[in-house]
């Protein structure tokens, strides 16, 4: 018969720094979305960049250069469905969604 031993090892070294910063995304909320949308740029600087909303298809309904770290845009006259929100800067590229209600 053959007897199957386990070990345990514990490690006692914590690291307390992370080598390259994490990379906030930018955050859409309220989301499904009925009147307002606030589209958050965490690590985006003033007026480097723009954000677009289109529909599903590609329709354009919103485009404007970044002005600060957080814009807010009026979405209630938007139709119900999915849209794409995407920032673009000289650097990045991030595109989301939104569900309008």
């Amino acid at each position: 018969s053959t007897a199957y031993k386990a070990s345990v090892m514990t490690f006692d070294s914590v690291f307390t720094s992370i080598s390259e910063p994490r990379k906030q995304e930018p955050a859409i909320f309220p989301n499904p979305a009925t009147r307002l949308i606030t589209v958050d740029f965490p690590n985006i600087p003033s007026g480097t960049g723009a954000i677009e909303i289109m529909d599903i298809r590609g329709a354009i309904f919103y485009q404007k250069p970044v002005t600060g770290s957080r814009t807010t845009v009026n979405v209630e006259n938007y139709p119900a469905g999915i849209y794409l929100v995407r920032v673009t800067t000289a650097k990045s590229s991030f595109t989301g969604k939104f569900w309008k209600e």
